[in-house]
């Protein structure tokens, strides 16, 4: 397998000021996007791809944090597994038109983490 970690997602209470303070501090092209939960922010590091997204936390009160994806075969088996070993599910598999599913964890010691399935 190669990098486990597909994707990271700042969730903050202040998208637009966290969004200049990593823009300044490492020098990041940052291209917002209208979203049917709001603005999405896109965040290129250096060489074109994007390597990591920024978005109004989704719960009002909760601190602002960093959340990674993990590359799986299978959202749903995935999922199922998990849940087998005492994670609780944050947000079911969803789908990121023409992109991919996803779906977001917490494991049993409390750790949230998304799980990402590119699609074919």
């Amino acid at each position: 397998m190669s990098h486990p970690i597909a994707y990271t997602e700042l969730h903050s209470q202040d998208p637009k000021r966290a969004g200049k303070f990593y823009t300044s501090l490492f020098g990041w092209q940052a291209k917002d996007s209208d979203t049917p939960m709001g603005t999405y922010t896109e965040i290129e590091a250096g060489d074109g791809g994007i390597k990591a997204g920024l978005m109004k936390a989704p719960f009002d009160g909760s601190p602002s944090y960093w959340l990674p994806y993990i590359t799986v075969a299978s959202v749903e088996r995935s999922v199922a597994q998990a849940e087998k070993l005492g994670a609780k599910v944050e947000a079911p598999k969803g789908l990121v038109p023409g992109v991919g599913w996803f779906a977001i964890l917490r494991d049993p010691a409390g750790a949230v983490f998304g799980l990402w399935e590119k699609l074919a």
